[in-house]
């Protein structure tokens, strides 16, 4: 019974794409800055320290 319940839920878990993109989320995390609005100037000298 328990191991109908989890291929149940593996098997919903898949059809509501939980496991489409595993790659995007890993590489998320890494970036902590936002990405700047489509209208912002470009920087071209470093930030100051």
């Amino acid at each position: 019974m328990l191991a109908a319940l989890f291929a149940w839920m593996f098997v919903r878990a898949v059809r509501n794409g939980q496991f489409d993109d595993l790659e995007d989320a890993r590489w998320r995390v890494l970036n902590d800055e936002e990405p700047p609005p489509p209208d912002a100037p470009k920087r071209t000298e470093p930030p100051a320290a």
